[in-house]
């Protein structure tokens, strides 16, 4: 059985035009928020979230030498408090990982904590659940797609990235806008896949 897995950080505006494009589709996602942002360009409301799995992304985004094991527990507290959701996974902000902030996430009563990975073609399951690389970037997932449909080994397709991205905001890649979003949505939904969230591939 394959499985793709999408994952989204920092709960930007941006996400309800995601989450509406998911929705067509009927694919759910990871959304990684920092409960210390919301409003102006933030998501104020997490009800457009209810259909998918709301992760940690700590309470301001701080680099990693400045993460707290206060700042990882107050803000799964927070989220699940205004989710009502479990909240059981992490994603490094910036991507940065250490064995010290796994450590974090793990006392916080985490079971997972996602790092980043640009573009690669690794499609084995996570080896460390606390340090669960990513295949790709979205941004280069339509590549990535054609070598895991043709696969007969490949187990995870992880996606991840920035809705904001999308929107022309600090892109990593210009072309992958909107448009691009909406074509690799579409190509995905063809793949012989199961689409999960990362709490759900846990539970394998």
């Amino acid at each position: 059985m394959k499985i793709i897995t999408l994952s989204f950080d920092d709960g930007t505006i941006h996400d309800a035009q995601l989450i509406d494009m998911l929705k067509t589709y009927r694919m759910p996602a990871t959304f990684f928020l920092n409960s210390g942002r919301r409003g102006n360009e933030y998501m104020s409301s997490y009800t457009p979230y209810a259909a998918h799995e709301i992760g940690s992304h700590s309470i301001n985004h701080p680099h990693i030498s400045d993460l707290t094991l206060q700042e990882v527990r107050d803000d799964k507290f927070s989220l699940e408090q205004m989710s009502g959701q479990d909240v059981v996974g992490f994603a490094y902000p910036f991507g940065e990982y250490s064995e010290e902030a796994a450590d974090m996430a793990q006392e916080s009563g985490m079971r997972y904590a996602r790092t980043v990975a640009w573009n690669t073609t690794n499609f084995d399951m996570p080896k460390d659940r606390f340090a669960w690389q990513p295949t790709c970037h979205y941004s280069h997932a339509l590549k990535a797609l054609r070598e895991f449909n043709r696969s007969r080994t490949a187990q995870l397709f992880s996606i991840w990235g920035h809705s904001y991205e999308m929107a022309g905001i600090k892109p990593y890649d210009k072309k992958a806008n909107w448009e691009y979003m909406y074509e690799l949505l579409l190509e995905l939904s063809m793949a012989d896949a199961l689409f999960l969230t990362h709490a759900d591939v846990l539970c394998l």
